[in-house]
Parts: C-alpha cells; sequence; structure tokens
C-alpha cells in the first residue's frame, strides 16, 4: 500500500491534485463617495473577503459607466458632510437606477440617521465601527432581499415603544415617566436650558440622535415644545 502524506492522499496524486476553482462573481456591488481614499480602501477589502462580488466605485452616480450593480453602497461621510443630503442624494440615485437596492455608510454610529436612512427606503446602514466580516454578511444579507440594521438601532426602537395602558404612568416626576436612562439625561440638560448640541457635545452622542430622542420625549408627554418639556417634567412640589 502506498504511503499517505500529510494530507491524507497518496504521494503519487500531491503534484497532479487540482486547486478548486474560485467563487465566481455573483452579484454587482456599486461603491459611491466623495472620499477616493476611503473607497479605494474598501474596495480592496471587498475584493480580497468578498470574491462573490463584482466591484466598482464612483464619486456620484453620475460617474458610474458599468452595468447596473445590483446593489448601492452610498459612503455619506462624517456628520458635518452629510447634514440634510441624504434624502437629495437617495433621490438622485433612483433617478438614475430606479429601484435599486441602496445601503448608506456613515462614521458615526447614529441611531438617528440610521432611522432616516430606513424610512428614506434604504435597505441597510453601516457605521464604519462594523467588522468588515459583519458588513460583508450585511451586504450580501440585503442582496438576498432583507434589511440590516445594526443591534444598536432595534435596541433603541424597543426601548422606545409606545407604553401600554397599563404601563402609562400619571406622575409628573421624570423617573415615573417611562424614560429610558438616556431619555432622562436629556430631559434634565434641557431643564437646564441647554441646547441640542451642547447636550449631544456632553452626551457623546450625535445631534440628529438627540432629536430622536427629543421626538420620543414629546410623545411621552404628549408635549409640542421643549418648554413643555421642561414644564412636564418639573419636579413636583411639596
Amino acid at each position: 500500500m502506498e504511503a499517505l502524506n500529510g494530507v491524507g492522499l497518496p504521494s503519487s496524486d500531491v503534484g497532479s491534485r487540482v486547486e478548486p476553482a474560485p467563487p465566481r462573481a455573483t452579484h454587482r456591488l456599486l461603491l459611491v463617495g466623495d472620499s477616493l481614499m476611503r473607497r479605494e480602501c474598501l474596495e480592496y477589502m471587498l475584493r480580497a473577503q468578498a470574491k462573490d462580488l463584482t466591484i466598482e466605485s464612483a464619486a456620484c452616480v453620475g460617474e458610474a459607466s458599468g452595468p447596473r450593480p445590483d446593489l448601492l453602497l452610498l459612503d455619506i461621510g462624517p456628520a458635518s458632510m452629510r447634514n440634510g443630503q441624504l434624502h437629495q442624494q437617495v433621490a438622485g440615485i433612483r433617478e438614475k437606477f430606479g429601484e435599486l437596492p441602496i445601503m448608506a455608510m456613515s462614521d458615526p454610529d447614529d441611531i438617528g440617521l440610521a432611522l432616516e436612512a430606513i424610512r428614506d427606503g434604504l435597505r441597510g446602514y453601516l457605521p464604519t465601527s462594523l467588522p468588515i466580516d459583519t458588513a460583508i454578511a450585511a451586504i450580501r444579507l440585503v442582496l438576498a432581499g432583507g434589511t440590516y440594521v445594526p443591534r444598536e438601532v432595534v435596541d433603541f426602537c424597543v426601548s422606545v415603544r409606545p407604553p401600554t395602558s397599563a404601563e402609562r404612568p400619571e406622575a409628573v416626576s421624570v423617573g415615573e415617566r417611562g424614560f429610558t436612562d438616556r431619555e432622562a439625561e436629556i430631559v434634565g440638560q434641557l431643564r437646564r436650558g441647554k441646547p441640542n448640541k451642547i447636550i449631544a457635545y456632553e452626551l457623546r452622542i450625535s445631534e440628529s440622535t438627540v432629536k430622536v430622542h427629543m421626538r420620543n420625549i414629546m410623545r411621552k408627554l404628549n408635549a409640542t415644545n421643549r418648554t413643555q418639556v421642561a414644564y412636564l417634567t418639573r419636579e413636583p412640589t411639596q
């Protein structure tokens, strides 16, 4: 009997063994973003770890020259580069490609931006804090027909669900209003007269996330402005 080598094959077969062919690309992905360096870095990582994707990158949809992609990944960069621009960018993509699945990628873990992206009909939101293998899995999920949002967004949505009639509090104190811990912090800052930008800085969250929390605080209080929030959450007199 012939001796086996270290991988369990007859030694005479080692030189003639045929390696399996690499997986063929099955989907086209278009990366769109202002930063050439960011696009090239992401494209390099995806080409290395997602052999099933054919990738094109462009600074804007008007510069894309390849066949129609199966998915567009829109890099909207840091908060200072995308305020008020997401809806317009998505509208431009729809005009060129129609109902193409779109994912957004951004630097901060921004709950407000993630919710805005989903409201605009996007199929996913990728903060750049995600590991590349998680990002690739999210891309494949969307290509398969799913929608991806980070766990933090899901937790936030669960935490702000409307209370049931049995859970709805009657007292006026902050601690009994059904606020989450973060909402209670924001109410405390608001009652000190601090604007959203300062609240965001001191709590180390984005301003758009403060606005999302503020809307939920107003909904729970049935308030229409910040002044009403401050009044309705005042400490009860003894």
